[in-house]
């Protein structure tokens, strides 16, 4: 920080537009190195305006990783927002619907991605994978598991059974070890 450099304030640059850029007693110095402007020496002296080198982006052989969906494997044709076909392949066990996005672990990485519904080609055999839902989230466990055991005729729980008409909360107990365990069942 130098003596003056209150008399300095950040500018927008009349060149490049950016705020890259300081105006000293008039005299505009500009950090970004496309532009007529462009003051090394300011540069240097200021890195949190000095542009950024962006990185490569990867290549795919040079992506590793060892997650293999094996025989639960989907294959998915998105197009992204630059507009770059993509070919990907994920486990569709893994597949969650979030609004208008699907989220999905995608092989070989195991990273877990969100797809555009927009750009997913093939949309309708992705959804298979989706409909109907195969589990309950658990607030609708919860409601099913709670009116399952005390009886009730809750709109909410009427409505969750004729979604998930083979769901039985007993199981879901025996699964999971918690609950109301078999000998107490036969008891009551």
């Amino acid at each position: 920080m130098g003596l003056f450099d209150w008399l300095a304030s950040e500018v927008v640059c009349p060149q490049c537009k950016q705020k890259r850029a300081r105006s000293f007693l008039g005299a505009v110095k500009c950090a970004n190195l496309a532009c007529p402007l462009y003051d090394r020496d300011f540069a240097e002296r200021n890195p949190r305006l000095a542009q950024r080198e962006e990185k490569p982006p990867r290549h795919p052989s040079e992506i590793t990783g060892s997650y293999e969906p094996g025989e639960f494997a989907v294959q998915i044709e998105y197009t992204n927002y630059r507009g770059e076909h993509r070919s990907l392949r994920g486990d569709y066990r893994t597949m969650r619907r979030r609004g208008r996005h699907i989220s999905i672990k995608l092989a070989p990485t195991g990273r877990r991605i969100g797809l555009a519904h927009d750009g997913i080609a093939n949309l309708a055999e992705v959804e298979k994978y989706l409909q109907p839902p195969y589990r309950p989230t658990a607030v609708e466990m919860q409601i099913l598991g709670y009116y399952g055991k005390r009886g009730g005729t809750s709109p909410r729980y009427q409505e969750l059974l004729r979604k998930y008409p083979g769901f039985d909360f007993r199981h879901r107990e025996a699964s999971e070890g918690g609950g109301i365990s078999a000998r107490d069942r036969e008891v009551r």
